[in-house]
């Protein structure tokens, strides 16, 4: 899992090009948008970007929340590796954020995490 600043996270009101470039940094396919005390307010993930380019949305303009996924699937830190491969797996998803049982986000993991530490 990744954690603190190694997962990148932007504020509600903040440019989609902005979020874009902070996802990049990140290197976990993600941005989790979150509010002042951290807690979880939606997602935007590389798929959610490529389907904006298919509707043609205008990502020059605009905040990042008005196109992030709202209430993301999350899990939690106690639970194991194993069962985020398998909550992955049922969703069709490739990242998830980890959160505390505030909603507030204290880490991330994607597959390649998940290979690095020969989960799968």
């Amino acid at each position: 899992m990744r954690a603190g600043d190694k997962v990148p996270k932007v504020m509600p009101g903040t440019g989609v090009t902005e979020a874009i470039i902070a996802m990049s940094r990140g290197g976990l396919g993600l941005v989790a948008i979150i509010d002042a005390a951290g807690k979880t307010l939606g997602i935007f993930t590389d798929g959610d970007l490529r389907r904006a380019f298919e509707k043609r949305i205008d990502l020059q303009q605009g905040a990042i929340d008005s196109i992030m996924h709202p209430n993301p699937h999350t899990i939690g830190p106690d639970r194991l590796a194993v069962e985020a491969v398998e909550m992955m797996e049922r969703l069709r998803i490739n990242a998830l954020l980890v959160t505390d049982a505030d909603g507030c986000v204290v880490g991330a993991l994607n597959m390649h995490d998940l290979f690095t530490a020969k989960v799968i």
